[in-house]
């Protein structure tokens, strides 16, 4: 277990640099040489070597010599265990946000679920859901011990940030 925590560690560190995102987008279209990898970015062939080393140490790059060319290649596998990671973590909110859900249905207040599954960039991952309830009734259910529907933590700040009443 110590072992996948710290490849994942690995893994999430190598992708939290941009360039090194922009590489591995790169390489999803298939093998490159370092220099091809370089082209597009603002730094020297020694830092961009660097940062393939840094992939390459976590798994998500491999490389090798043709010739005199060193080549990179997109590793999928290496990607699974942090994909498996961010995947347990989305259907724990999916299923803590259905339980506020019932929450609110159990009190006679009316839910419009609208449900993106999940927008995706390079800087965020966002679930939104929409609760037709007074949002003090809402923070009620999401807040009540009793309910168990995040464990001992508080709202998160995707709930305490992101909500809007409208009256009608």
């Amino acid at each position: 277990m110590l072992d996948q925590t710290i490849d994942l560690d690995r893994t999430f560190h190598a992708l939290a640099d941009r360039s090194r995102r922009s590489m591995v987008e790169r390489l999803t279209l298939g093998p490159a040489s370092v220099s091809e990898l370089a082209r597009p970015l603002a730094m020297s062939l020694a830092a961009v070597v660097q940062h393939v080393q840094v992939l390459e140490a976590c798994g998500v790059v491999k490389t090798g010599k043709v010739g005199r060319t060193r080549m990179c290649r997109i590793e999928p596998a290496a990607m699974t265990a942090a994909e498996q990671w961010i995947t347990d973590r989305r259907q724990g909110w999916e299923s803590r946000l259905d339980r506020l859900a019932t929450s609110c249905t159990k009190k006679s207040l009316p839910v419009r679920r609208t449900h993106e599954r999940a927008h995706v960039t390079h800087d965020t991952f966002v679930i939104r859901r929409t609760y037709d309830s007074p949002v003090a009734n809402v923070f009620r259910a999401w807040a009540d011990p009793n309910r168990k529907l995040v464990g001992s933590r508080a709202p998160p700040p995707l709930l305490a940030m992101g909500t809007s009443s409208t009256s009608r």
